[in-house]
């Protein structure tokens, strides 16, 4: 257990991270069926066969939340916690926490282009649907981008949030050691969201044009 030397409720931080991987249980299963009623090879799906796309999330997840609950799990799952809260809002999470922290903020900051790729991943999936039933399939879609969506937002705040923490690191002075890869996943991002971008493009024209 860490001891942290900002004046923060860490016991309502550690609190919410318990919730999280049961508020992850239903809106994982919806997913699941959103992104299988909406997909092509799930339309191939009948019946009992698409509802066990969800009720398999939830038992793998629910499975997850389980193991999580033990003792070793657990302790490493509030430290996360704890970490991610950190660089999010800025604040010294302990002496214990500080490097692991720092290293975290590093990982998010060299990745600030997933924020981009999750919107066109919702805009192929879309792209991609079955659209033999289209009232269905919309709100199926809707589903899915919303959580793609979700996942941009999310990933963009934690993004610059570890640029604000690397750029001026909480808690005594220190200089947090560059990522010396940090350039090449720059440019990494920059092709991969350039060729998802041409591939989507691609599909609209061949949609057009078909």
């Amino acid at each position: 257990m860490t001891a942290p030397t900002e004046d923060v409720d860490w016991a309502a931080v550690d609190r919410r991270g318990r919730r999280l991987p049961w508020l992850a249980v239903p809106a994982f299963a919806l997913f699941a069926l959103a992104y299988g009623s909406a997909s092509t090879w799930g339309t191939a799906l009948h019946g009992t066969l698409l509802w066990a796309l969800p009720l398999l999330a939830v038992v793998v997840l629910a499975s997850v939340a389980l193991v999580g609950r033990r003792t070793g799990r657990r302790a490493k799952a509030v430290d996360a916690q704890r970490i991610q809260y950190a660089v999010r809002h800025h604040t010294d999470p302990g002496p214990e926490l500080r490097e692991r922290t720092d290293q975290q903020a590093t990982h998010f900051a060299r990745l600030p282009w997933l924020g981009a790729a999750y919107p066109l991943l919702a805009l192929t999936f879309a792209l991609n649907a079955d659209w033999d039933h289209a009232v269905s399939t919309a709100v199926a879609v809707a589903v899915v981008a919303a959580f793609f969506l979700g996942l941009a937002g999310w990933w963009t705040v934690q993004a610059r949030a570890a640029r604000r923490w690397l750029a001026d690191p909480p808690g005594p002075a220190r200089v947090v050691d560059p990522d010396p890869s940090a350039r090449r996943w720059r440019w990494l991002g920059i092709v991969a969201v350039t060729c998802l971008a041409l591939g989507l493009l691609l599909g609209l024209l061949v949609a057009l044009l078909d």
